[in-house]
């Protein structure tokens, strides 16, 4: 029961982040052409590719904002932890707390694991 309220509580809070523009830069925040851009992101700078952060036992950097696939921003969910840290899970396979291990889950959707479960009450007290 509580990795269903667990889910459809990330899933809720990513619908509402998603569809209320939060975070979400204006036309005149775009940068121009001529402005530098990194290797696969999608106009803004610095954003690295997917596969360059989520790896098993890598460490997710404290400063993480999100990562492009294929040039589209990667498959991620997330949740705010009690010490200002974020718990973020990545294409339902993976998941870490920034600036901590990144783990892979052998099973997917990880929402529906114990291991998962525990990370989100440790993150988020619930």
């Amino acid at each position: 029961m509580f990795t269903k309220l667990a889910t459809a509580f990330v899933f809720i809070f990513a619908l509402s982040v998603c569809s209320s523009g939060v975070g979400l830069p204006s036309a005149k925040d775009s940068p121009s052409a001529s402005s530098p851009r990194s290797a696969g992101s999608t106009g803004v700078p610095s954003t690295p590719p997917c596969i360059n952060i989520w790896e098993e036992g890598s460490v997710l950097p404290r400063s993480y904002k999100g990562c492009v696939s294929d040039g589209k921003p990667g498959a991620e969910e997330s949740a705010n932890c009690q010490d200002g840290t974020s718990l973020m899970v990545f294409e339902e396979a993976f998941y870490a707390v920034t600036g901590a291990k990144i783990r892979k889950s052998a099973v997917s959707p990880l929402q529906d694991t114990e291991e998962y479960s525990k990370a989100f009450t440790a993150c988020t007290g619930e």
